[in-house]
């Protein structure tokens, strides 16, 4: 049994529940570790959810890439992970690469209307060759993550991924 302070105890109990905080970013962290990107897209749609409606209250936020990028790599960086955002290469910029011992992730995200424009961003980040910049790393596995989201909803709309080409599998993928 784990004692807690009077302090502790009464804290948690008038604040929001830190033990799920930490059990999502643990889980965060394992699944980026382990590859498992169903995993990954189901943490980052239930932390938009988590977003109270009252943040977007007389604002726009939510209609703008820059935001969802934002809350997100404040949410990877807090791993302590090697985040890069607007990330330059000779053909553009990756919107945010993820870089681990064993992986690249390469995420690029874009705000939609409903279903206007849904799932184009794998096909972005292929025509633009963003893997190219990573592939002097020696890397086994680079996954190219796509993610639309819905500027009415606040959340995500498409998740697309695929494993870049030549990777040799090192995650223990399930």
């Amino acid at each position: 049994m784990i004692k807690k302070s009077l302090t502790e105890t009464i804290l948690n109990f008038y604040s929001f529940n830190r033990t799920s905080v930490s059990d999502n970013k643990i889980r965060l962290e394992e699944a980026l570790l382990n590859c498992k990107i169903d995993e990954i897209k189901e943490i980052i749609k239930s932390h938009f959810a988590s977003i109270p409606g009252e943040c977007y209250r007389k604002n726009k936020i939510g209609k703008y890439e820059g935001y969802y990028s934002s809350v997100i790599y404040s949410y990877f960086a807090s791993l302590g992970l090697q985040v890069r955002c607007e990330d330059a290469t000779n053909y553009g910029r990756i919107d945010m690469t993820v870089v681990m011992e064993h992986v690249v992730f390469i995420i690029e995200f874009k705000t939609v209307e409903g279903s206007k424009d849904k799932g184009k961003v794998i096909k972005q980040i292929k025509e633009k060759n963003y893997a190219e910049k990573y592939k002097g790393l020696k890397l086994p596995i680079y996954y190219l993550i796509g993610i639309d989201f819905d500027k009415t909803k606040r959340n995500v709309s498409s998740f697309k991924w695929e494993k870049a080409e030549a990777a040799v599998n090192y995650c223990q993928v399930s």
